[in-house]
């Protein structure tokens, strides 16, 4: 006689296996990614007739699921295939594309699952500022009727921000071990803006219920139509060299969780709404009295980077209208400008009505300082950049070096220019440019860092191409790095290139001459070069070089 399953185990099973239609899987280099995918496999409620892998071609994801027992036939696909990389980003067109890769006709083919490479995060800007809808594009290709979806997340090279998002945004998490009910999957109101206290306490109101209704938070002593206080007044996480310590503002509107804007500063200075439209510092309406809006840029500039701090009227003053005749018109043209930058960062048909200062929802001015509140969960590139940087530090430490380069040239993308390249320098390089000048500086060094760890790293692996095209970027900022030179003079050492490593050597000696530098004298190649050189074969030290 069949012994039955108990009705608890059963019940148990069928939540694992719905659960298991959105999984997400965090690898880590010891893990043998076809036996994870054949764990999955046995998880869904049906075995699958057809996958669509969306991954680089050649990469361990499409040789894994060849090799897996119980993977149906794939159709591989790159991300920039579907619209991954695309710019502006759409669901709607990838979420087509994607369903024109599965059938000719546009419809899901019964028992199709979906495998993705999360990797797609690091391929361009517009990925990364769009990371945070992936679980939106997984509910709606589930609804649409695909059998599962597989989120493959690398642990070692993705930012902890992805990684984190990841483990709020999915239903089941696969390990070794098998599949499992994700117990740290939040709603998306309680997953935005994970910096801040509003969204902790969401977090912990959520967990909590979870584990029993009677741990649910009780608002019975809350007063009527009262709005809870909403997240802080920086989107995102800043960085910690940007961020001060926090205010808060009652009489501020709750900005909307379901918004998420872009914001681009290095290179030319761009903010995207949530439905891709940009944001337009210029009225449409009135051609004839655009005029400039420097200011209007600036002014926005500065309340970014002055995050939690805000900002008094007489600092902004200082900085954007320091030669006003009198201080009554340097405080009125103020007034002017934040005025018109409220209208800007309201939606177009918003912007046409009248909305008092005490209730817009982005510009605010509280206890005498101007504060920008950007939508939670905003997507700024001065964050994404600097932790791509250290997270690829770690790994380069960690002698990781490919997963390193796949950090480093994901920041480097992000990099299209100095901070704020494109507001007049009478704001960013004047006497009066503190507030952006220290940010500024660190991260172009922080930059130049990257390409020589770049250039290092492609070196040991033997991508020589590669290398030296990270060092001419450095020397045309920096004729005379020491470190560049060196690493050219080293490259073509590996090539058997005597006659080049010479003329590499002549010119880092000019170069150093020319600029009268401190060290022009000891030369401190000189024992690269002879030692170089001599490897190469065993003749004299040109002259050039003893001269």
């Amino acid at each position: 006689m069949q012994r039955e399953t108990p009705p608890d185990r059963r019940t148990a099973r069928s939540e694992l296996t719905a659960a298991a239609r959105d999984t997400a899987v965090f690898l880590q280099p010891r893990d043998r990614i076809h036996e994870l995918v054949d764990a999955w496999l046995r998880a869904l409620p049906a075995r699958p007739a057809q996958a669509v892998v969306l991954a680089q071609h050649a990469s361990a994801i499409e040789a894994a699921w060849a090799r897996g027992k119980r993977a149906p036939p794939s159709l591989n696909f790159t991300p920039k295939e579907v619209g991954l990389l695309d710019k502006p980003f759409s669901l709607a067109r990838i979420e087509t594309n994607v369903l024109a890769k599965m059938n000719a006709d546009g419809r899901v083919p019964q028992r199709t699952v979906l495998v993705v490479d999360m990797d797609w995060l690091l391929g361009a800007a517009s990925a990364m500022a769009n990371g945070a809808l992936w679980s939106t594009m997984i509910e709606g290709m589930l609804k649409l009727g695909v059998l599962g979806c597989l989120s493959l997340y690398h642990r070692r090279h993705l930012p902890e921000r992805d990684l984190l998002a990841g483990l709020h945004a999915h239903t089941a998490v696969l390990a070794a071990d098998g599949c499992r009910i994700n117990p740290y999957k939040l709603p998306p109101e309680a997953s935005v803006n994970p910096g801040s206290a509003y969204s902790a306490q969401m977090r912990v109101d959520h967990w909590l219920g979870h584990l029993s209704p009677a741990l649910l938070p009780d608002r019975s002593d809350a007063p009527r139509g009262v709005e809870p206080l909403e997240a802080p007044l920086s989107g995102g996480e800043m960085h910690e060299m940007l961020r001060g310590g926090a205010s808060d503002i009652d009489d501020a509107p709750p900005v909307s969780s379901t918004e998420r804007w872009k914001v681009r500063c290095l290179g030319n200075m761009r903010a995207y709404r949530s439905d891709g439209q940009p944001i337009l510092w210029h009225r449409e309406d009135r051609p004839g009295k655009a005029g400039s809006t420097r200011k209007l840029r600036g002014l926005f500039a500065m309340l970014l980077l002055a995050a939690d701090r805000g900002a008094t009227a007489a600092e902004l003053i200082e900085v954007l209208w320091p030669d006003a005749s009198t201080p009554e018109l340097a405080l009125n043209r103020l007034h002017h400008t934040v005025n018109e930058l409220r209208r800007c960062l309201l939606p177009p048909v918003a912007g046409e009505e009248r909305v008092a200062p005490r209730q817009h929802p982005y510009l605010v001015r509280h206890d005498q300082r101007y504060f920008l509140r950007l939508p939670p969960n905003s997507w700024i590139d001065v964050e994404e950049f600097p932790q791509l940087c250290r997270q690829g530090g770690d790994l380069l430490r960690d002698g990781r070096l490919r997963e390193a380069l796949i950090c480093f040239e994901s920041a480097l993308k992000l990099y299209t220019g100095d901070l704020f390249a494109d507001l007049p320098a009478s704001l960013t390089d004047g006497a009066d440019a503190d507030w952006c000048a220290s940010t500024r500086a660190w991260l172009r060094e922080l930059c130049l860092k990257v390409h020589a760890d770049c250039a290092r790293s492609h070196r040991e692996l033997g991508n020589l191409l590669q290398a030296a095209a990270h060092c001419h970027t450095l020397l045309k900022q920096e004729p005379a790095s020491s470190f560049a030179h060196s690493e050219l003079m080293r490259l073509h050492a590996m090539q058997g290139r005597r006659e080049a490593l010479d003329r590499q050597f002549q010119l880092y000696r000019q170069t150093m001459l020319a600029a009268s530098h401190a060290k022009a004298a000891a030369l401190p190649l000189m024992d690269l070069y002879v030692e170089l050189m001599e490897s190469l074969a065993p003749v004299k030290t040109p002259r050039s070089a003893r001269a």
